[in-house]
């Protein structure tokens, strides 16, 4: 049911339902698992600057699930969540940092 509602907001380009569409294929909530679809979702919210989209995208390119595996893309979607405010992005590129992943925040 949550996934109905969210889906009708997302299609009319509401960025928090664009997110919690994308999240629900990413986890296979509700629906079937689909990394492509979570990735498109994600896209769209980003695009419409929402920091949780660019925090969730920032993981598919850590996790390479869905894209193929880069650190400096998860680093560009993280440093752009945090820029907006995303307090969790800053703690994972900080603890990234610290890891050797990538170099500073």
């Amino acid at each position: 049911m949550a996934f109905e509602w969210f889906n009708k907001a997302a299609i009319q380009e509401f960025a928090g339902a664009q997110t919690n569409v994308g999240h629900l294929y990413f986890l296979g909530q509700g629906v079937k698992q689909d990394d492509a679809l979570a990735l498109s979702w994600f896209n769209k919210a980003a695009a419409l600057g929402e920091h949780v989209a660019e925090r969730n995208l920032g993981l598919m390119y850590y996790l390479g699930r869905g894209v193929e595996q880069s650190n400096s893309r998860a680093a560009e979607w993280l440093r752009k969540a945090a820029d907006n405010g995303d307090e969790p992005a800053k703690k994972a590129m900080e603890e990234m940092a610290g890891m050797g992943i990538i170099s500073g925040t």
